[in-house]
């Protein structure tokens, strides 16, 4: 391992983890837009 390949070995690792970051940013915020459900099921549509 040399000072010059470090964009080799580790790049890959942080692309996945700059993935997964995009990812939980994009849950949080869907699930904060989401509506609360009704528990009501008496008036359930099929």
């Amino acid at each position: 391992m040399d000072r010059h390949t470090w964009l080799l070995w580790f790049g890959p690792g942080l692309v996945l983890l700059g993935g997964a970051a995009v990812v939980w940013t994009i849950v949080r915020r869907r699930a904060q837009v989401a509506p609360e459900r009704d528990d009501d099921t008496s008036e359930q549509e099929w």
